[in-house]
């Protein structure tokens, strides 16, 4: 039906409102054809898992963006409601309602019933209060889609680098599995499957550590840096405002009101995607925000595709 969600959406309600095309390099002309990010394809093994990450920016710019586009037109169609119940005719001839569940003792069920049923200056009122609450659970989806992109990349790395962490006593038996599975039909089928709780582990395991603790080591790992051309800011920097649009996530979701005063430190930064929060003040989030780190988020996957680009396993 045409009010019913798109079945492609994810299990948080994110659908693809961008999209992507893949236009082959001999195809392209740079005057008419703008170019977000450059698949750098390999010629062997070496450099495949250069292009596997490389083949995810796309994909990932348009997860972010359309993220942020979602939550733009929530908080576009709150003021657009505030403003149609403010208005006169509403206000005179009609109610807002808002329906629930409760249980019916005498119908022995639970029945829809009315929870709320509003003029519209009430209903204006509670439209533009509900803002905020938009912007601040819009961030953390926000933060959520960079945490994802993380892991998809380092991931990534990992399968076609699984030596990265099967090393020492513990994995033995798994690096000797790898091994027979070359071989092996049979072996390669129970590699996967081993494999593939491995990395798993691996990723429970890593999601207690600090995000910006994660991206760090994914570069450090994959041998990975910024740009050359680069010079007013590093991975390190990138870090550093992955930990400070972390803080602000981890606020949020554990209820702070105050702003910290690490929070404040952070915003000293020349890195500090704009924010300026001050320690003791009030805590609160609003579209810019959103706007900020939806930038920061687009600006990594320009610099990541450089990166990517100037490694040396480059195109092998």
């Amino acid at each position: 039906m045409e009010n019913d969600p798109p079945e492609d959406a994810d299990a948080r309600g994110t659908i693809d409102l961008v999209g992507h095309v893949i236009v082959p390099a001999r195809e392209l002309d740079p005057l008419l054809t703008p170019v977000s990010n450059v698949i750098v394809t390999a010629k062997t093994s070496t450099g495949a898992w250069i292009e596997a990450i490389s083949r995810l920016i796309g994909p990932a710019r348009a997860r972010f963006r359309s993220t942020y586009f979602q939550w733009a037109m929530a908080i576009n169609g709150l003021h657009l409601a505030a403003d149609r119940y403010a208005q006169k005719d509403f206000n005179a001839n009609k109610q807002f309602i808002i329906t629930g569940i409760r249980y019916d003792n005498a119908a022995n069920k639970h029945t829809k019933v009315n929870l709320a049923e509003w003029g519209g200056e009430k209903a204006a009122s509670a439209h533009r209060a509900t803002i905020p609450k938009m912007a601040a659970w819009g961030y953390i989806e926000m933060f959520a889609v960079l945490e994802k992109f993380v892991f998809e990349m380092y991931r990534e790395f990992l399968g076609y680098q699984p030596e990265t962490i099967i090393d020492g006593p513990d994995f033995a038996a798994l690096r000797r599995l790898r091994r027979e599975a070359e071989n092996d039909k049979v072996k390669q089928e129970e590699w996967e499957k081993a494999w593939a709780a491995r990395l798993d582990a691996w990723h429970r395991k890593r999601l207690y550590d600090s995000l910006h603790k994660v991206f760090r080591a994914f570069f450090a790992v994959s041998g990975l840096r910024e740009p050359k051309r680069f010079t007013k800011t590093t991975v390190d920097s990138w870090a550093e405002t992955i930990e400070g649009i972390a803080l602000v996530r981890h606020l949020l979701v554990h209820g702070e009101d105050t702003v910290p005063e690490p929070l404040e430190r952070f915003c000293g930064k020349p890195h500090n995607l704009g924010f300026n929060f001050k320690a003791g003040s009030p805590l609160r989030v609003d579209l810019v925000h959103l706007q900020s780190v939806e930038t920061f988020c687009h600006e990594l996957l320009n610099a990541l595709n450089e990166s990517l680009v100037e490694h040396p396993d480059a195109m092998k």
